[in-house]
Formats: structure tokens, C-alpha cells, sequence
């Protein structure tokens, strides 16, 4: 467990992660409200990512092992 009661996986994603934490409901809840709100009313057909970042961070994975040198 790390300093603040969570396993090594939550250490190893608050590390990986650009802004340093997991998110927390307060996050979320944010975009939520704001895309319930009125200041909203002119977004449409948007994808709001809210990740802290990931998205713009993870690894690029391949279908295989890369093919042997020619």
C-alpha cells in the first residue's frame, strides 16, 4: 500500500497519470454539472474526456510482438 491507503496499482496510475492523482467524484461530478448546466446550451455532439490526462499519455500497444529485424 502507498502513503495514502491504496494499492500499488493506484500508485502506479497516480504516477502515470499527468496530474498525479486518481480522479476523484468532485471531478467528474464538475463536467457533469457543467454539461447540465446552462452554459453548456451550445455544445453538441462533443466527447468529453475526463481522465486527468491518460488518454493523451497511454503507451501505444501493437496486435503482436514486433517481427524479427530482416
Amino acid at each position: 500500500m502507498h502513503e495514502h491507503g491504496g494499492t500499488e496499482h493506484e500508485a502506479h496510475v497516480s504516477a502515470v497519470t499527468p496530474l498525479g492523482r486518481i480522479g476523484e467524484p468532485a471531478d467528474v461530478a464538475s463536467a457533469v454539472a457543467f454539461l447540465a448546466g446552462d452554459a453548456s446550451a451550445w455544445v453538441t455532439g462533443e466527447t468529453l474526456v475526463n481522465d486527468g490526462g491518460q488518454i493523451h499519455c497511454a503507451p501505444v500497444r501493437t496486435a503482436g510482438p514486433a517481427a524479427p529485424a530482416a
